[in-house]
């Protein structure tokens, strides 16, 4: 009887990917392991580790970026290239301007003054939320706004130009009316699936174990 697999996920680097698999994309045979995980809230690692690269995570990470939104209706939500989950870490020193029309010049831009939301009353003027949401005065609408400030991404991952060591599969599947556990042990040997939310991971197996869980 073939094995139906009901759960699997990783281990690499010591922590559990937050990840779980397709089970039924999971195949198993004496040399190799692969697994397909699915969704639009994969962790970011799992790209790296797809890949076969090492990574470092960073918490809490605190930079220097250009945000930036098309207002509308007086109203904008800042975002940048980089990253969709992000605070505003501090606006003291921030530098605020828009684009009078398409296309126009960086060096043609004009200021906007940083006030609170209460005092949004004039003419160039903008109002900023910690959470990168902007107020601007009326004459700001349908504009092309950007700041300059410092940022906080509570968890970014960069990836390495240097291989994964190896990584640790948990396998929960049920064979011959009996339920098994088993870990594998092995190296990424594939380059990864183009497929944005499709991740595809292949090992070949070095090591593994078998418990029977009832």
């Amino acid at each position: 009887m073939s094995k139906q697999f009901c759960r699997a996920w990783l281990e690499v680097k010591g922590k559990v990917v937050d990840a779980i698999a397709v089970n039924n994309s999971i195949t198993l045979s004496e040399t190799e392991l692969s697994m397909t995980f699915q969704g639009n809230s994969q962790p970011a690692e799992l790209t790296s580790i797809a890949a076969g690269s090492d990574f470092i995570v960073e918490e809490n990470s605190i930079i220097t970026e250009i945000l930036e939104t098309k207002v509308k209706n007086k109203v904008g939500k800042l975002k940048f290239s980089g990253s969709s989950d992000f605070t505003l870490h501090s606006i003291d020193s921030a530098i605020a301007w828009y684009l009078i029309s398409e296309g126009e010049k960086e060096s043609e831009a004009k200021g906007l003054e940083i006030v609170k939301k209460s005092e949004v009353k004039f003419d160039d003027q903008i109002a900023i939320s910690q959470d990168g949401r902007i107020f601007v005065s009326e004459n700001v609408n349908d504009k092309l706004v950007k700041i300059r400030t410092d940022i906080c991404i509570p968890r970014q991952v960069m990836t390495m130009p240097i291989p994964l060591s190896e990584i640790k599969a948990h396998l929960i599947y049920v064979e011959n009316n009996a339920v098994w556990y088993s870990g594998i042990v092995g190296k990424v040997i594939n380059s990864n699936s183009s497929l944005k939310q499709k991740k595809k991971v292949v090992m070949r197996i070095s090591e593994r174990t078998i418990e029977a869980i009832n």
